[in-house]
């Protein structure tokens, strides 16, 4: 919490030291709820507790217990039953629930979304419909709403489960999107580009680890951390590029220097991260060749600023906060030094992201209401599920799914909404997500 508030005055004082009480009335007054002065963070709900649901427990669903699933027993799976087994006896199987269904009228008005969501495969037979195991949920995104400037960029969608049972006019799947990547991604139509790690030498900074675990446990931990390495790696690529669109632009000095200096900071966050896999996984990891190739790639002003709101603004914002929370999460030193130094510098690229997007502004004005639809179209819902290896994870300086959601939907009304209006300022609301 007190980080969020860290990261928030930072950028403030970035776009030029907008007072914090201005940027927090502003998003008091579009929100409609009460947003506290130290944390900033704001709570809509009509109850007496600070999380976002209407019931008097401390969890963020909506049921009178007070673990995280959204059934009123008191264990830990999502099911309605009294035991913790993931048996089909009383479980309703995979259902829509309240998940929206992504379709192309729906992505048009929120174009960077994350959480749940069904989508539907085209022209499949309702009768015949292929097993989720078969089918890719990033795939099936491109062939519903198409490449480009999708708001699936930074973060990589998996499947929850499908088919849909009770939607049976068509083959439906329920997924989830909410990993934000550590770092700037390097897109190219619509899709995360990232080398894939391996054994190799030269990447893995030196790390010693003082927690041992089992060795199932340090491989999954290993490759998932490898995972977080290879778009650090990634990232390189993407401030480069960056550079490259700021000199396009005719960005000030003081810009592009702090780019050039956050591709340094990225190949340290890579080594880092790879170290910790190094660590766990008993030998030495990298990431080889990454395809930059990028022939389709719009240069025009108003897409280089919104994929800077997107990207930065927004993805490199929460990452940074989620990076933080992980940071304090973690039982080992080293990973907590490696966590504490990936934060800090990320909250400074995320930083640069608002100050090029504030100089664009000025140059451009008229892109005010791009920036504003970009800016609102973002919608995070609460995750509410139970990782059996959370406590394993959290150890590691890894997250579970349920926390980055909590993170975002956090990192989102207490620090890109306050900033994004101060951005902005008074002259037309930006619509609550």
């Amino acid at each position: 919490m007190i980080y969020d508030s860290r990261i928030r005055d930072q950028i403030l004082r970035a776009m030029g030291g907008i007072p914090l009480a201005t940027a927090l009335a502003l998003s008091a007054c579009q929100v409609g709820g009460v947003v506290d002065e130290e944390t900033g963070e704001t709570d809509t709900d009509t109850d007496t507790d600070s999380d976002a649901d209407t019931d008097a427990d401390a969890d963020t669903d909506s049921d009178a217990d007070t673990d995280s699933d959204a059934d009123t027993d008191s264990d830990a799976d999502t099911d309605a039953d009294a035991d913790t087994d993931a048996d089909a006896d009383t479980d309703p199987g995979c259902v829509q629930g309240t998940a929206p269904i992504l379709d192309s009228a729906y992505y048009q008005n929120n174009p960077t979304l994350f959480g749940r969501f069904v989508i539907c495969e085209p022209d499949a037979n309702p009768r015949h419909c292929p097993d989720s195991t078969d089918v890719s949920p990033n795939e099936l995104i491109a062939d519903v709403v198409g490449f480009g400037d999708t708001g699936w960029m930074w973060w990589d969608a998996q499947m929850v489960c499908g088919p849909v049972t009770d939607i049976t006019t068509d083959c439906c799947y329920l997924i989830d999107s909410t990993e934000f990547a550590i770092g700037r991604p390097y897109m190219v139509e619509g899709t995360a580009q990232v080398a894939v790690p391996d054994r190799r030498t030269g990447w893995s900074a030196p790390l010693t680890l003082e927690r041992s675990v089992d060795a199932a446990s340090a491989k999954q931990l290993g490759e998932a951390w490898a995972e977080i390495g290879s778009y650090e790696h990634a990232s390189v690529a993407s401030f480069a590029r960056f550079v490259q669109d700021l000199m396009q632009l005719g960005a000030p000095a003081d810009l592009v220097m702090d780019a050039t200096r956050a591709m340094a900071d990225e190949i340290q966050h890579a080594r880092l991260c790879f170290g910790v896999a190094a660590s766990f996984l008993g030998h030495e990891v990298g990431a080889g060749a990454l395809d930059c190739a990028d022939p389709h790639r719009s240069q025009s002003v108003e897409d280089l600023v919104l994929a800077a709101v997107r990207e930065g603004c927004i993805g490199e914002t929460i990452a940074a906060i989620q990076a933080s929370e992980a940071r304090d999460l973690t039982t080992d030193d080293a990973i907590r030094a490696a966590l504490s130094t990936i934060a800090e510098d990320e909250s400074r690229h995320a930083a640069l992201a608002w100050r090029f997007v504030r100089w664009a502004l000025q140059q451009h004005p008229e892109l005010a209401p791009a920036i504003e639809r970009e800016f609102a179209s973002v919608i995070a819902e609460p995750l509410e599920e139970t990782d059996p290896m959370a406590e394993v994870l959290h150890q590691a300086g890894l997250l579970t799914k349920a926390d980055k959601a909590a993170v975002a939907r956090r990192a989102f009304e207490s620090v890109v909404r306050p900033c994004a209006q101060a951005l902005l300022g008074a002259r037309s609301p930006m619509a609550s997500a």
